[in-house]
């Protein structure tokens, strides 16, 4: 059992840090400017993905609320609590090995 958990970790974590690295690989000057009323769609939308991951954070779905932070990270990097979406991505891979 802890074998095949222990494998499901190791491989989600391996996808995980593929998409976070190539989401650092894109510079930033190649990103298309954000017109204001888009920044405002893109920052409410932002803020209702990130509610929904820290609740999927408390309910212990790591994997899910992981994949909403990650969205949200490549999608929309200039989101105004994109340190705690750093932060609970962090925390989802951490209890992911921990489970």
């Amino acid at each position: 059992m802890k074998k095949i958990r222990a494998k499901k970790v190791a491989k989600a974590s391996a996808i995980l840090l593929i998409l976070f690295s190539f989401s650092l690989s894109i510079p930033a000057e190649a990103a298309t400017p954000i017109l204001p009323g888009k920044d405002r769609d893109m920052e409410r939308a932002s803020v209702q993905m990130f509610q929904n991951a820290i609740e999927m954070y408390k309910e212990k779905e790591f994997w899910k609320a992981a994949r909403e932070l990650i969205v949200i990270l490549d999608f929309y990097s200039e989101f105004s609590k994109i340190d705690g979406v750093v932060y609970y991505i962090g925390e989802c891979l951490y209890n992911m090995k921990n489970v």
